[in-house]
């Protein structure tokens, strides 16, 4: 389905359970994904009964995009008209990367929205490193060869032992990337601007009041460990996983130690409204 924003976008939703009774989780995705990138997640949080809402942010592949920079607070102000489109008075968030950065702004600027948070590889603040590594992506991207740029940005983001493990089928999806309309890769370079601009709130971390979750691959090469470590020892009632010989894509590298602890988490908060 397509729901209006505030600015008339539309934003690409889809939902699992909605008609039972069970707490909302809204699943928010990495920069270069889409709701489909949660497929190693839906089934065992379907199968518990959560309500589940999935969408691709404003810039992302099915959702509109914007001809301004977007803000994170502008992702949050979408996810607040989606929860009141949908009759949700707060939800549990879980996002991976840029999604874990809204989920943190969203948690900061909008408390009573917020049942809890897990984030996963994600960060409260830029360095150099940071920056150059996604300003490469954006010039890999403004080329406009889908293969070429899903090939250049393996390095920085799969961990050696995925990439040791799966090159082959990597390689096979990168073939996929050259089917993406042109828009995806110009919503992309946009998102990339917002996180480099936007991404800057370590000590707001102390203003949220949800329980949260950080999670952080060991061997994260783009958002290194030290920064989820930071953050969790920056937000007030949070709780540490760090993944062994996983890179910054937990959600496929590491799926089953990540979905034991996000739904550990998730069963032990349900029905929190902190």
């Amino acid at each position: 389905m397509y729901i209006y924003n505030k600015q008339g976008l539309k934003l690409y939703v889809e939902t699992l359970n909605l008609d039972k009774g069970g707490d909302a989780i809204f699943f928010l995705n990495g920069v270069m994904a889409s709701v489909n990138s949660w497929g190693y997640q839906r089934p065992i949080f379907e199968d518990t009964g959560f309500r589940l809402i999935f969408h691709d942010f404003i810039n992302q592949l099915r959702s509109d995009k914007s001809d301004d920079v977007y803000t994170l607070a502008g992702h949050c102000e979408d996810i607040v008209t989606i929860m009141d489109e949908l009759g949700i008075e707060s939800a549990h968030l879980i996002g991976t990367s840029y999604g874990g950065e809204v989920a943190m702004k969203m948690a900061i600027n909008f408390p009573q929205r917020v049942k809890t948070i897990s984030i996963i590889d994600s960060t409260s603040e830029t360095d150099a490193l940071m920056v150059h590594q996604v300003r490469m992506w954006q010039m890999m991207a403004k080329k406009l060869s889908g293969e070429d740029f899903f090939l250049g940005v393996l390095g920085s983001v799969y961990g050696e032992k995925y990439l040791r493990e799966y090159g082959e089928t990597l390689k096979k999806r990168a073939v996929s990337f050259n089917d993406l309309p042109k828009d995806y890769f110009s919503g992309l370079c946009s998102l990339i601007d917002t996180f480099v601009n936007d991404v800057d709130f370590t000590w707001d971390l102390t203003k949220i009041t949800s329980k949260a979750l950080v999670v952080c691959g060991q061997d994260d090469i783009l958002k290194p460990v030290r920064y989820s470590i930071q953050m969790a020892q920056i937000i007030p009632d949070c709780e540490l996983v760090v993944l062994p010989q996983c890179g910054h894509v937990a959600i496929y590298e590491a799926t089953d130690a990540l979905n034991t602890c996000l739904l550990g988490f998730l069963m032990k908060n349900r029905g929190n409204n902190s």
